[in-house]
């Protein structure tokens, strides 16, 4: 679990939706062929997190935020 050092941080349904929305980012750049540092990713959804957000669809949202739309089509759900 990439959060695990965070546990103390948040709450255990927290770290499912934190994971959530990282298992979410990680497919959708692999199913793009597209190659992302998976701890960038998880500061990203990290950061978002620090601001309140714990909305999967959000955090997944975040994690890609910044990338070639064209690479990677992001999907809202989850």
């Amino acid at each position: 679990m990439p959060f695990q050092k965070h546990a103390g941080s948040f709450t255990p349904e927290q770290l499912e939706i934190l994971t959530a929305a990282f298992s979410a980012a990680i497919a959708e750049v692999t199913s793009a062929g597209v190659q992302i540092s998976h701890p960038d990713l998880a500061k990203r959804i990290l950061d978002r997190a620090a601001d309140g957000i714990f909305d999967v669809a959000e955090l997944k949202r975040a994690a890609l935020d910044g990338f070639d739309p064209k690479s990677i089509n992001v999907r809202l759900s989850h």
